[in-house]
C-alpha cells in the first residue's frame, strides 16, 4: 500500500535535526519547493507540550492540483530550533519522544487564519495522527477565492531517534 501523499516518515535527533522523507513528487530542478516552516509546538494539559513542525510547501510554478506521489522520494532536514516560530507557541522541546510533521501544500501563501486554525486542532490532529499518518483538506477558513485550490495537509508523527 502506498503512503498518503503529504506524509513524512523520519525521526529527531541531537544535533537537534529533523530529518524527513516526503512523500510528494521528486525534485525538478526547473520548477524547484519552496518551503516556510514554523516551529507551532504547544503546550497541553498535565503541564505537557507536543511537539509541531510545520511546512507550508509550494513549487515556484503551482498550477491550483493536487500533486500525487506514491514513495517517500523527497528528503528534508529541519534544524532544530526553528528561526520562525508561531506567535505564543512553546520551543520545540528536543528531549519529547515525538513531534508532528504538518505539510501544508498550497499555490498561495499561507495566511495567518490557516496557520491559526492548526495551532487551535493541534491536540486533536495529535490524537488523529497516533493512529498513522494521514492527509485531509484543510477546512475553508480564509476567503471564498482561496476554497479552489488544493490546500492539502499532510500530517504524520516523527519519533526521537
Amino acid at each position: 500500500m502506498n503512503p498518503p501523499v503529504y506524509t513524512a516518515t523520519g525521526n529527531y535527533s541531537n544535533p537537534n535535526i529533523l530529518n524527513l522523507d516526503l512523500c510528494i513528487p521528486a525534485k525538478d530542478a526547473n520548477n524547484p519547493y519552496v518551503f516556510d516552516t514554523y516551529d507551532m509546538s504547544k503546550s497541553v494539559a498535565n503541564n505537557e507540550q507536543i511537539n509541531v513542525v510545520f511546512s507550508h510547501v509550494m513549487k515556484c510554478t503551482d498550477g491550483s492540483s493536487e500533486w500525487t506521489a506514491t514513495r517517500y522520494d523527497l528528503h528534508l532536514d529541519i534544524d532544530i530550533p526553528i528561526s520562525k516560530k508561531f506567535p505564543g507557541g512553546n520551543n520545540f522541546d528536543p528531549n519529547n519522544q515525538d513531534a508532528m510533521y504538518v505539510l501544508f501544500h498550497n499555490n498561495l501563501e499561507v495566511t495567518e487564519i490557516e496557520l491559526q486554525w492548526v495551532y487551535d486542532n493541534i491536540e486533536t490532529l495529535y490524537d488523529k495522527v497516533k493512529t498513522g499518518n494521514f492527509n485531509m483538506y484543510l477546512p475553508d477558513v480564509s476567503n471564498s477565492e482561496r476554497m479552489f485550490f488544493p490546500k492539502r495537509i499532510g500530517l504524520s508523527l516523527t519519533a526521537k531517534n
